[in-house]
């Protein structure tokens, strides 16, 4: 049983085994994953001016592949990238901890607890959580060509950073719905989606490999929380604008980032 206090709540567990060097950079080239930031300017002097920032990344995918490689295997190269006055964990369901040896696992690779007082004793460290908003939900719609997000309806993560003053970064991952082999039609789907709702996590089948798929992790601009209005019109606005830029990080890069099937889909899609 793992304790509220402990380091799955503040992330200090965190080893720097895989986080760098040439087994990480190993790790990218075999996935064929990259991060890009094109505010990378912007987001370090905000961080020096101790800038609080969350960030969020889409889609959930089967697995996020993206996310774990870039903000948990390969930390310390994300780190380098950012730079030193960024750090961050990675935020997941609390049934995670309760697996012997996963759990060990899981806090030394910096993930920690998807609950509001994670959220709040993170950021009063200075540390950033990142969070994956669709969840379990939206695994089930992963497929090939699949822009279709889990993200309408959440607003815990946008309530927790205005409480906390903090920055959103939206961040999108092309390809990431690609990264391994679904099987899937209706009669599985309608089935997953029982299971979902008892279980509160999703059941995908898929095929045990890698496509080789390029992964793109692309880091938008920072949002600025809004300052004036009550507490849930400041909610809704900060939401909405969460979503106009999220629309827009899409649209700007999926012409260069996104795979074939991305580029004939249908485009991002808030379908919840």
């Amino acid at each position: 049983m793992t304790r509220k206090n402990d380091s799955r709540h503040n992330g200090s567990q965190v080893s720097s085994w895989l986080g760098g060097g040439w087994a990480a950079r190993s790790i990218n080239r075999y996935l064929r994953t990259q991060l890009h930031v094109p505010q990378l300017n912007q987001i370090q002097r905000m961080a020096a001016d101790g800038k609080k920032f969350v960030f969020a990344v889409h889609p959930h995918s089967m697995f996020g592949i993206s996310t774990l490689v870039h903000f948990a295997l390969n930390r310390l190269l994300t780190r380098e990238l950012l730079g030193s006055d960024i750090d961050f964990r990675v935020c997941t369901i609390n049934m995670n901890f309760f697996i012997p040896f996963v759990r060990e696992y899981l806090m030394s690779r910096g993930f920690v607890c998807a609950d509001s007082s994670t959220f709040s004793t993170l950021l009063q460290k200075g540390i950033s959580p990142v969070i994956v908003p669709g969840g379990a939900e939206e695994t089930l719609y992963a497929y090939p060509g699949s822009a279709d997000l889990v993200v309408q309806k959440r607003f815990g993560f946008v309530r927790e950073a205005l409480l906390n003053g903090a920055w959103l970064v939206p961040i999108y991952c092309f390809g990431d719905n690609e990264a391994v082999p679904v099987f899937r039609n209706k009669a599985v789907v309608k089935f997953q989606r029982c299971i979902q709702k008892w279980l509160t996590f999703a059941t995908p089948l898929t095929i045990p490999f890698f496509t080789r798929v390029p992964i793109h992790m692309v880091m938008g601009a920072p949002l600025p929380p809004p300052t004036s209005g009550s507490p849930e019109s400041r909610l809704q606005l900060y939401h909405a604008q969460y979503l106009d830029a999220l629309q827009a990080l899409f649209k700007s890069n999926v012409s260069r980032f996104g795979t074939p099937a991305e580029k004939r889909g249908k485009g991002l899609r808030f379908v919840k």
